[in-house]
């Protein structure tokens, strides 16, 4: 290689020749190689860094909502549903548009399809998962609750519904459209039906005049048929517009928390996605064994007497056992 010195421009031709030999300028250039590629590489480091706080930062976000909506809803959980403890366990029937809704048609998707077709009224329970050597399945949380501006208190019907007729002493909170619970003391049947579009209140003299002490039942939620079970001194409760019977459950094959609405209030009549990577929910009770209102010990929903089936029944004990839950975590 002509190892020559390169003369830069300028320089005088009688003096010492100056410049860079192309080994002095081949270094060089490697070495401005070589920190662009550390360059590079810190700062691909660095965004991949940030995407993954970002992502995390997300993650947590989500988890934090998820939460939130969760613990509202078991917060409310039969607080406002109306019916006392002594009606817990009757048997749901709901028709949507002419079609059954409750009890369930068949067995619903993943990951509710361990739940029976049959459900009952009941505040907030837990289906219990599987768990074994060979497989760890969520736990599934089934909750009720009436809308926020649902009455809480009974209704009486003073006599054997009339058609869509529906006599009361008075009809104080109740709204059109809004759904009504019925409860059939002889039978244990709660059935679900709604208040006519057509239903008015009247005022005069910026005063609320006395509400109608008829209702016409109409709606998708009707429920005809039912209504012609109903007799004299039957309870009707008002659950609001939008009340809330839900199961919430993990699924497994795609990592993503789920809810189903049973009454498909929204017309979605299948499992919904509400969050992505959840990969198993686990609860416990908090029971009250003394009776004080206050949460004494936590048990889960696999302990004897207190799994899915001893609580989700028509029975005393159910009932008892239901109203010493006074928490959910």
């Amino acid at each position: 290689m002509n190892n020559k010195k390169l003369k830069l421009p300028g320089s005088p031709g009688g003096k010492a020749d100056a410049g860079f030999t192309m080994i002095e300028l081949m270094v060089g250039s490697l070495i401005a190689i070589v920190m662009m590629m550390m360059v590079t590489a810190i700062y691909s480091h660095t965004v991949w860094r940030q995407r993954d706080l970002a992502g995390g930062s997300d993650a947590q976000k989500t988890a934090s909502v998820t939460l939130l909506q969760m613990s509202n809803s078991l917060k409310q959980a039969g607080n406002m549903l109306g019916p006392s403890p002594e009606v817990w366990g009757c048997k749901l029937e709901a028709s949507k548009g002419g079609a059954t809704v409750l009890p369930l048609a068949g067995i619903l998707a993943a990951p509710f399809d361990s739940l029976p077709q049959t459900l009952r009224l009941v505040p907030a329970i837990i289906k219990a998962g599987v768990v074994g050597s060979d497989k760890r399945e969520s736990d599934i949380i089934l909750t009720m609750l009436s809308d926020t501006g649902a009455i809480g208190l009974p209704l009486k019907l003073l006599a054997k519904p009339n058609g869509r007729a529906l006599a009361f002493t008075n009809s104080n909170g109740l709204l059109a459209n809004d759904l009504l619970l019925a409860v059939q003391n002889d039978n244990g049947v709660c059935s679900i039906t709604q208040v006519d579009a057509g239903y008015t209140l009247s005022y005069s003299g910026g005063k609320l005049n006395e509400t109608p002490k008829q209702v016409m039942a109409g709606g998708d939620y009707a429920g005809l048929a039912a209504l012609s079970t109903l007799k004299a001194n039957d309870a009707i409760y008002g659950l609001g517009a939008l009340p809330r019977f839900s199961a919430l459950g993990v699924n497994a094959a795609s990592g993503t928390l789920e809810s189903y609405d049973l009454l498909q209030m929204h017309g979605i009549n299948k499992p919904t996605p509400i969050a992505e990577n959840v990969f198993l929910i686990k609860a416990l009770y908090g029971i009250d064994t003394d009776g004080d209102g206050g949460v004494d010990r936590w048990g889960s929903p696999r302990d004897a007497g207190w799994q899915f089936n001893d609580l989700h029944a028509n029975t005393n004990a159910a009932r008892g056992k239901l109203a010493k839950i006074k928490a959910i975590r």
